[in-house]
């Protein structure tokens, strides 16, 4: 996390309006989590009548 700091000078000789010190330093953390789904090879084995009929549900997954 970085800090920054910045201070104001103003060239008028009128004292520097204090302002609240949550508007001067502000921090701001990010927490960024990226999810990578986890690919598992799956194997489908389909009698050869699979590709008369593709809508069949006869495979069987293994």
């Amino acid at each position: 996390m970085k800090l920054k700091i910045v201070s104001e000078e103003s060239d008028s000789d009128d004292p520097p309006v204090q302002e609240p010190l949550s508007k001067k330093i502000r921090l701001v953390e990010t927490l960024t989590v990226t999810l990578q789904p986890q690919i598992t090879n799956i194997r489908v084995t389909c009698p050869e009548s699979i590709e008369a009929n593709p809508f069949s549900s006869t495979c069987i997954s293994g």
